[in-house]
């Protein structure tokens, strides 16, 4: 007798936010999409929601490897992380980079792919960001049926994707917030860096969770960018745990001595996860078949 139940399963791919660190995710989707795994939902956060979004307009893992690469070069061409020190003084931004030439960036990659808004994705795509006015957290989707279980979360089903994922990526003080209908919208790593919950909420029976978590103490961490990038880190982990244990499978990439502030460490971050999924390949595998996915 046929197992209906998983015959008719959805399944979820959560990705979660960690700048640079996100890279890491490329070859584990390489890896999903060489078991023959086909994705009916995206979530991501952060960088995470770059990611998600790419997948959901249908690149391969090759092609999503190329889009990154092609981001982090233009990402410090542009010297997006660069502030513009004379203006900040008189700016009316409430943090060090503007966002808008972040925002330039992915609206230049999303009309090369022929999707400029959200509700133009055919899949089901979810994008965490929170109002940091009223601590809610925001879920933007392409599934205009969809209703969060979430308490006080707030779901919207329309605007442009570079200004949803600026949203996403705005890291508070780092990048300004992005102001929309009355909120401040802010990196969803905030409250949620990992978004499972939303793909549960969605339906999806079976979910892959994909992480970046360091295992070990960092080798360094003795100037105010280690500082402040270490903390930013540990607050963005500290969401991803409960999350986590929601998934079917979660898939963590250790990357203990890369910080998610490490633009143009793309080749050492592919490396380096290429690597993991290699010496784990027989666990994933046996993980994966398992679960039943």
């Amino acid at each position: 007798m046929i197992n209906l139940e998983i015959f008719n399963k959805k399944t979820g791919l959560a990705l979660s936010g960690g700048g640079i660190k996100s890279y890491a995710q490329q070859p584990v989707v390489e890896f999903l999409y060489s078991k023959k795994i086909k994705f009916n939902y995206f979530a991501g956060t952060s960088m995470g929601s770059v990611i998600a979004t790419l997948l959901a307009l249908g690149l391969d893992a090759e092609e999503l490897k190329t889009t990154l690469i092609r981001l982090e070069k233009k990402f410090e061409e542009r010297r997006i992380m660069t502030p513009n020190i004379p203006s900040l003084a008189t700016s009316k931004n409430n943090g060090l980079l503007d966002g808008r030439k972040l925002e330039e960036l992915l609206e230049e990659e999303f009309k090369l792919l022929g999707c400029i808004n959200i509700e133009d994705v055919k899949t089901g795509l979810f994008i965490i960001s929170v109002d940091i006015l009223t601590s809610k957290l925001v879920i933007f989707t392409s599934c205009k049926s969809y209703k969060s279980k979430i308490a006080n979360s707030i779901v919207i089903n329309k605007g442009k994707l570079s200004k949803i994922i600026r949203a996403s990526c705005s890291i508070p003080v780092l990048f300004a917030s992005y102001d929309v209908k009355g909120m401040k919208l802010v990196d969803g790593g905030l409250l949620m860096n990992l978004p499972v919950t939303p793909l549960l909420d969605a339906g999806a029976r079976k979910i892959i969770s994909i992480s970046m978590v360091s295992e070990y103490s960092k080798s360094n961490c003795t100037t105010i960018l280690d500082i402040g990038s270490r903390s930013l880190e540990m607050m963005l982990d500290s969401t991803v745990h409960l999350e986590r244990n929601k998934a079917t499978v979660n898939i963590n990439i250790p990357l203990d001595d890369v910080s998610i502030i490490d633009v143009g460490k793309s080749k050492l971050v592919f490396e380096i996860a290429s690597k993991w999924i290699e010496e784990n390949r027989e666990y994933l595998s046996k993980q994966l078949k398992e679960k039943e996915i």
